[in-house]
């Protein structure tokens, strides 16, 4: 079904020797319509000062791009696949390795976004209407104790819907989640209620010695509903959730439900398929007290040193109804994947305890500042992204990582050298272990995905006062450094997928970004609150990766290329 694999293929190359070469057939839409409306109000007493925000937003987003199916061979039979593959191949087009085309479907080796239409495509919405507000009432800082009391609301309400449609060659497709060509489908509307109490104080134990003590309470309600077609309504002709073949409950020639929640006995191996009318409501309450205790030490004028220790979270929530069923169908039914995810459209809330010491001073009379900390952070149940792609299309569920511990430093600086001239750096070193992971265990062991092993920045300011008609001269260049980093759970580890015949185990060993640099310059003048700026971001036009997403249950990752050299001005005011 996955047609002809070319013999040797390089499915598993480095990532960072990538060549892009972007040929899909459907270019990409991405339309965004935004309101926003925000208004803050201060009302100073004689002894406090109350601070109230206000926030309302609306946001309407569609998404149209190629399709993923290609490789899963969906398609292969219709005529609008047969006839864009037999085209192509008369013209001599050539698909970048592994990929292969050959004259027909069959014998070709596509992946996902091919210049045929033999992968379909995609059409996603994401919708979201929010209203929130704070209010605060803080004392006066001339004092030995100062305080702060408030509480803060969120109302939001989201629909999110990713489908995965046949494409029949049409010159525009339908911009729609359900018509005629869908053949999977997620939609649900999520409604979020957020309540928020917080209150903290400072103390002024002696004249170099302050105490600070806060306490947050959050409570977040949040609900999730189906908006996808029951089978009554519609049904996929190729994605096929009913199949005997791998131990699924068996419905005949009938067709699949849009979304595999619908059935109740998925994998009751080969019985007759039951459905639901339609996918439950799901709902839950998600809530924590974060404490945060912290210390500062006024050692001189020059030296003050600093510890605290503090509760961190982020709140539970659904992905998606059906991703669980989806991904345990696929990837954990599949005989030959058998990946044992636990994928579920519940996921659990984040708490973190943080730790951390560290100093700032001033030196050289105020012409050198320096500052630094080494902190600890335990983390229970991490929220991480994983990413999944099959005859579903895209699917990007939130799962949970049991324990993980993060260590590290920051060190960063200054110096005046002239009056004119100012350089500055700084530099991070981060240790981060997943220690338990029941979702791939596998990965314990494995560093955490998306966070650099190191990063560095120098730089230089150089202000020329009233050089120009009056107006400051100001021209800044810096340099950044950004150290080698994984993107997901899964890191030098192997793995079954849909091509394990043909390939042998996935291998991820080589999905790590290396390190790279980019400099910045940026030039202009400033008088008062006006600003005119040129800038050139990525001066050297150095080439890296902006992401690396792994597949680990279909083989290979999704690789995004970094922004290359781009040039600009700004003209501001500042009032």
């Amino acid at each position: 079904v996955f047609g002809a694999i070319p013999a040797g293929a390089p499915l598993f190359a480095d990532v960072n020797n990538h060549q892009f070469s972007f040929e899909p057939n459907r270019d990409p839409s991405n339309d965004q319509e935004s309101k926003d409306f925000s208004i803050k109000i201060d009302y100073d007493m004689d002894w406090a000062t109350v601070t109230g925000w206000f926030l309302y937003s609306d946001i309407e987003q569609s998404f149209l791009a190629d399709g993923t199916s290609g490789a899963f061979g969906f398609f292969f039979a219709e005529p609008s696949c047969i006839s864009s593959t037999a085209s192509l191949f008369g013209q001599g087009f050539q698909l970048p390795a592994p990929t292969a085309l050959g004259p027909t479907p069959g014998t070709s080796f596509f992946g996902p976004y091919t210049p045929t239409t033999c992968d379909g495509y995609q059409y996603q919405v994401r919708d979201q209407d929010d209203i929130s507000f704070e209010i605060r009432l803080s004392s006066k800082a001339d004092q030995r104790l100062r305080w702060q009391v408030g509480m803060y609301y969120l109302d939001l309400e989201r629909t999110v819907g990713v489908a995965q449609l046949g494409d029949d060659g049409r010159a525009s497709l339908p911009e729609s989640l359900v018509n005629p060509l869908t053949e999977a489908l997620v939609h649900d509307e999520f409604n979020t209620e957020v309540w928020a109490g917080f209150a903290n104080a400072q103390f002024d134990v002696t004249d170099t010695l302050e105490l600070a003590v806060a306490l947050r309470y959050d409570r977040e309600s949040r609900e999730a509903s189906s908006l996808v077609p029951s089978p009554t309504q519609q049904r996929s002709t190729f994605v096929d959730y009913t199949t005997a073949a791998i131990g699924a409950c068996d419905d005949g020639a009938a067709g699949s439900p849009l979304n595999p929640a619908f059935i109740t006995n998925l994998s009751s191996g080969g019985a007759a398929c039951n459905f639901l009318s339609s996918i439950p409501d799901r709902d839950e309450v998600f809530d924590e007290f974060q404490p945060k205790v912290s210390l500062r030490w006024d050692a001189s004028d020059d030296w003050t040193f600093f510890a605290s220790w503090g509760r961190g979270f982020k709140s539970g929530g659904f992905n998606n109804l059906g991703s669980g069923a989806t991904v345990d169908f696929f990837f954990n039914q599949n005989p030959t994947i058998n990946a044992g995810l636990s994928i579920s459209d519940l996921f659990e809330k984040e708490t973190s305890d943080a730790f951390e010491v560290g100093f700032k001073s001033t030196l050289g009379g105020g012409r050198v500042s320096l500052e630094g900390a080494v902190f600890h952070t335990l983390v229970d149940d991490m929220q991480f992204f994983n990413f999944f792609v099959g005859p579903f299309g895209l699917l990007r569920v939130v799962s949970n990582i049991d324990e993980v511990t993060i260590t590290g430093f920051e060190l960063a600086g200054s110096v005046n050298l002239t009056d004119q001239l100012d350089i500055f750096g700084g530099i991070s070193w981060l240790d981060g272990e997943i220690e338990k992971n029941r979702n791939r265990p596998y990965t314990e062991g494995n560093e955490i995905p998306y966070a650099p092993e190191y990063t560095l920045n120098i730089g230089a300011q150089f202000v020329e006062p009233a050089a120009i008609m009056g107006a400051d001269l100001v021209i800044r260049g810096d340099y950044s450094v950004v150290g080698p980093t994984w993107f997901s759970t899964v890191q030098a580890n192997q793995t079954n997928g849909l091509f394990t015949g043909a390939f042998g185990p996935n291998d991820f060993s080589l999905t790590e970004r290396e390190s790279y640099g980019i400099v910045n310059l940026r030039g202009g003048l400033e008088k008062g609150g006006w600003g005119v700026h040129l800038f050139v971001r990525n001066l050297l036009n150095e080439e890296y990766l902006e992401e690396v997403i792994p597949a680990p249950e279909f083989g290979g990752s999704f690789i995004h290329p970094g922004n290359r050299r781009a040039w600009g001005g700004e003209l501001s005011y500042k009032f």
